[in-house]
């Protein structure tokens, strides 16, 4: 992941993020990685999908084949026998620009 960041980006993050709802941050992951965590993703959404319920998802809503909002990508339930997969979540989650993003948004150190 990048480490260099252009002097006023926790500003413009943090405008950006109030105005969207979303940040683009172009070159902050090689292409590989994101390639990994695209697939990493694809599968826990369709380990998801699969075995969703209306019991096991927040309000009862949004599961099974046709479910759009997965959350928590880094649920260990989604990653069995696939540990390295998880692993690589949880570092590019808590990599320093990540959890720099993070605090300029929310104005506060994330928890993990």
């Amino acid at each position: 992941m990048a480490t260099q960041v252009e002097r006023g980006a926790d500003a413009r993050w943090q405008s950006d993020w109030r105005r969207d709802g979303y940040l683009i941050l172009r070159d902050a992951l090689p292409a590989a990685d994101v390639v990994r965590l695209r697939g990493i993703a694809e599968r826990a959404r369709d380990e998801w999908q699969a075995h969703s319920t209306a019991d096991s998802e927040p309000g009862g809503h949004a599961y099974g084949p046709n479910a759009w909002s997965l959350l928590h990508l880094n649920h260990p339930r989604y990653h069995v026998g696939e540990h390295d997969d998880l692993l690589f979540v949880l570092a590019t989650i808590a990599h320093p620009l990540a959890r720099q993003v993070m605090r300029a948004v929310f104005g506060e150190e994330a928890l993990f």
